[in-house]
């Protein structure tokens, strides 16, 4: 389906570019990349989108967006004022979508945290540029063409003759997943050997301590997302790209968070 939502009396590219300076304003730990990523975007279509450089947009365009900041129920407004012939088509086409999205994401989820092909997957999810079976094979050896085809079969990539392609679509992963994940990247890629150099090519650091958890651990929730906000403009910064697939990892909790939240809730 190729619809246009077009309007001489709405310019809905300026009304797309104040959306996304409004969800950018509500969410300045996100980078540009990072919002294009979450609205299933190529980087290059959200820029133009945000600078209101596409006159244009597509239905597609658009639907992205709003469903991005939240607000399918506006896209459905929108077409029910100026397009209500084609507003059954669009919902079911909509929720078709979020169905093959979803299986999607769950399938490519799991696949990240699979021990035996989810290092290769997630390197091939750093890397900002496309990606080849061959450099697979280079770094990773049998193991790693072995863990293309696992891959390949479960539908999570696809080869178009040597370059390996991902579905471009913002994956959000639950905290389970995420610690799964970073457990992995320890056990898996952290080299304890450099760090024991004293090189500057990767850091560990671990603390603990007693506090007054509710005073103190939003105080350092709210730092660790400035130092997020800072890395991530550092990564994201097109004067940094590279060919090298970097991971970076924060965390906090208390040592037994279950038991005390159990406490505070039997003590209300």
């Amino acid at each position: 389906m190729n619809v246009e939502l077009i309007d001489d009396r709405t310019p809905l590219a300026i009304e797309l570019r104040k959306r996304i300076q409004a969800y950018k304003a509500k969410n300045p730990h996100l980078t540009s990349f990072d919002i294009a990523k979450r609205f299933g975007l190529a980087p290059a279509t959200f820029h133009r989108l945000e600078n209101s450089e596409i006159k244009n947009p597509s239905f597609e365009q658009v639907s992205k967006v709003l469903r991005g900041i939240g607000s399918q129920k506006e896209l459905y407004g929108f077409i029910e004022k100026h397009y209500p012939d084609i507003l059954q088509t669009v919902r079911s086409e909509l929720s078709r979508n979020f169905e093959k999205e979803q299986e999607m994401t769950d399938k490519f989820l799991r696949a990240m945290t699979d021990e035996r092909d989810g290092k290769v997957l997630r390197y091939i999810s750093s890397k900002r540029k496309s990606i080849t079976y061959s450099e697979i094979e280079r770094v990773f050896g049998e193991s790693g063409c072995r863990s293309i085809e696992n891959l390949i079969e479960k539908g999570v990539v696809e080869l178009d003759g040597d370059r390996i392609i991902v579905e471009e679509t913002f994956m959000t992963a639950n905290r389970e997943l995420v610690k799964e994940m970073i457990i992995q990247e320890f056990k898996e890629s952290y080299d304890l050997f450099g760090a024991a150099k004293g090189e500057a090519l990767n850091y560990i650091h671990y603390l603990n301590s007693s506090v007054d958890a509710e005073k103190v651990m939003p105080l350092i929730v709210d730092e660790l997302h400035k130092y997020i906000t800072n890395i991530k403009n550092i990564i994201f910064d097109e004067k940094n790209m590279g060919d090298t697939p970097i991971w970076v990892a924060f965390g906090c909790d208390t040592f037994v968070p279950n038991k005390l939240r159990i406490q505070k809730i039997n003590k209300e």
